[in-house]
């Protein structure tokens, strides 16, 4: 995965006599979709113990990564201007539909499965955008990452560069996590074949259109897809609710920032939970510590044992 657009050469090129003219903002459409792409080549181990899409691991007791996603999306109508932008949620054929419990009024949500396998993620987005305008913007975020900020202002400084496309660069090298893009840039990608948007599609469309860079320093969102990712992710998320700085280098990061306990979790009064979370259908026994770690359905932490950046799955106990 590429972590900066300025490796693929986008940076220097982003004007050019050869490129279109930024399109005028009395003239362009509205930011019609939020696109979020929630494929994966392969399973990892997080992912078949959980049992569960990303997109339902839960932050709180009652709220999931896909809540949090559709509330911000809720909030675009002033970023954006369009009055209904909807949600779009890309799963591969292999992967598992998300449950959207919290619907939105007035938000329309489309969960569908990738039309054609093996495309990567540009060609994806050429395929199933293809019925917007070709002025209309999208919005692309990776759906198995937590959102750590708020969307519409961020959104709102993608509008403000003009470009034909634009993206964060992050100031510590992590991954690119939204870019906003006009439709009629994907027909630089091959309509058959693959093409990753990031290693080859911001590439081919810098050529031809505007592409554009902002600087963040700290990324929107990060990755839940891995076990350190999703613990990272939610200490991330309640160090900004808490407003709690992050460590040094040379201190002890000691103190519980959160432990999230599903509807249907068994947790003993006495057990202890450092960053934890117990998912609907784990078990913890009493005296039981758990630290950095997740307890998935049929797991079991049994009495008195400790467990420490572990993954607590059926087969582990």
């Amino acid at each position: 995965m590429v972590s900066s657009p300025a490796q693929l050469g986008v940076l220097p090129r982003t004007v050019g006599e050869h490129r279109s003219a930024p399109l005028p903002l009395a003239r362009r459409s509205d930011v019609r979709s939020l696109v979020l792409l929630g494929g994966a080549v392969r399973p990892t181990p997080f992912l078949t113990s959980i049992g569960r899409s990303v997109l339902d691991l839960p932050v709180r007791p009652h709220q999931t990564i896909l809540d949090i996603w559709l509330g911000e999306a809720a909030q675009l109508h002033g970023a954006t201007l369009h009055a209904r932008p909807e949600v779009r949620i890309l799963v591969n054929r292999a992967g598992v539909f998300p449950r959207a419990r919290a619907r939105v009024d007035s938000l329309p949500i489309v969960i569908q499965t990738d039309p054609v396998e093996f495309r990567g993620t540009g060609g994806l987005l050429r395929d199933v955008v293809g019925h917007y305008g070709q002025n209309d913007y999208v919005v692309v975020g990776n759906a198995s990452a937590l959102l750590l900020r708020p969307l519409s202002p961020i959104i709102r400084q993608l509008r403000e560069t003009k470009g034909d496309v634009a993206t964060v660069e992050h100031a510590d090298g992590s991954p690119v996590d939204l870019v906003m893009l006009r439709c009629g840039c994907l027909e630089v990608i091959p309509p058959i074949g693959y093409c990753d948007l990031k290693e080859q599609g911001l590439l081919l469309m810098s050529r031809l259109h505007t592409v554009r860079v902002i600087r963040r320093n700290e990324p929107a969102s990060i990755s839940a897809r891995t076990l350190r990712g999703y613990i990272s992710a939610l200490r991330r998320y309640y160090r900004g609710l808490t407003q709690v700085s992050e460590p040094g280098p040379f201190e002890e990061d000691w103190k519980p920032l959160f432990s999230v306990c599903e509807d249907g979790a068994e947790v003993h009064p006495s057990a202890r939970l450092h960053d934890a979370v117990v998912l609907r259908g784990g078990r913890v026994e009493r005296e039981a510590t758990v630290v950095g770690s997740v307890v998935c359905p049929g797991g079991v932490v049994p009495a008195g044992r400790t467990v420490v950046d572990s993954i607590v799955a059926a087969c582990s106990q």
